[in-house]
């Protein structure tokens, strides 16, 4: 059994639950294109920094 497992497992009989009420959270319409923008602007400029010439030599 992978050890990711193990913690797994432990943490769920370790940690207490969770009695707070359940809150309906809104799905937030402008936030999601701005982080889907924002995300893949981050991977672009790393994935593709050394071919444009952002390098440190």
């Amino acid at each position: 059994m992978p050890l990711a497992g193990i913690v797994a497992l432990a943490a769920l009989a370790v940690m207490p639950r969770d009695r707070l009420p359940r809150v309906r959270r809104r799905f937030e319409v402008p936030d999601a294109p701005i982080t889907t923008a924002g995300a893949t602007l981050l991977l672009s400029a790393l994935v593709q920094g050394k071919e444009i010439g952002w390098s440190t030599r």
